[in-house]
C-alpha cells in the first residue's frame, strides 16, 4: 500500500520544508496540487525542493512546468486539468467520484483516487459517497484493487479497513494539512507509517 500526500491549496513559507520531511519520513509521493497559484510561484517552491526528490513529485496542474523540471514524471489530471502533454510519457493518474468512473476509465490511468470514501475532515458537510458494503462489493467485482487510492476524510487509523477493502493507497489532505508545525506532520507520517 503506497501513502501520497496532496499540498495545501495555498503556498506557504516553507513549505518545501514540509515536502522535504514528509519525503524523508516514507509518503511515497507529494501531489502539487495549487489551483489558484501562479505558475511563477508554483516553480519558485519547485526551486526550493531538492531534485533528488522530484521523481516523487506529481503535477496536478501548470503541466508546461515539465519542460523545465526534468525528473517530475508523474501528472494528474482532472476535470479542470485534463490535456496530458503530447510528448509526456510518465506516470498519470485521474480524480473519480464514482465507481461507474472507475470502470470506464481504469485502464487509461497508471492509478486513480476515488473520493470522498470518509466524510471530509477539512471541507465541512462533504460526506462519504460510499457505504462500507458498497466498497467491499466493488472490491469482490475488481473494481477496486491496487491501482484505486482511498481519498476524503483518511485518517491512519482508517489504513486496516481500507487495506481489508482492496485499496492500493491511501491519499491525505486534511489530516495532514490541520497540523500545527511541523513536527506535528512528522509524527503524523510516522503514525501513518505504522498502519502501513
Amino acid at each position: 500500500m503506497r501513502a501520497i500526500v496532496i499540498t495545501s491549496e495555498k503556498i506557504f513559507a516553507d513549505e518545501y520544508m514540509y515536502i522535504k520531511v514528509m519525503l524523508d519520513y516514507g509518503i511515497d509521493n507529494i501531489h502539487i496540487r495549487k489551483p489558484f497559484e501562479d505558475t511563477n510561484n508554483i516553480r519558485l517552491l519547485l526551486d526550493c525542493i531538492d531534485k533528488e526528490y522530484h521523481n516523487r513529485l506529481t503535477l496536478n496542474g501548470n503541466f508546461q512546468l515539465l519542460e523545465i523540471y526534468k525528473n517530475i514524471k508523474a501528472i494528474h489530471v482532472n476535470s479542470r486539468n485534463h490535456n496530458i502533454p503530447k510528448s509526456f510519457n510518465g506516470r498519470v493518474s485521474y480524480s473519480c467520484h464514482s465507481l461507474k468512473e472507475i470502470k470506464d476509465k481504469k485502464e487509461k490511468f497508471d492509478y486513480m483516487f476515488l473520493s470522498p470514501v470518509y466524510d471530509s475532515i477539512s471541507k465541512t458537510g462533504y460526506r462519504a459517497n460510499f457505504s462500507y458494503n458498497e466498497l467491499k462489493r466493488a472490491n469482490e467485482e475488481g473494481i477496486i484493487d491496487n491501482k484505486i487510492f482511498a481519498l476524503g476524510g483518511v485518517t491512519p487509523e482508517k489504513i486496516p479497513e481500507l487495506k481489508e477493502l482492496g485499496f492500493g493507497g491511501v491519499v491525505f489532505m486534511g489530516y495532514i494539512w490541520n497540523s500545527k508545525n511541523i513536527n506535528e506532520v512528522i509524527d503524523k507520517v510516522k503514525l501513518i507509517k505504522s498502519y502501513m
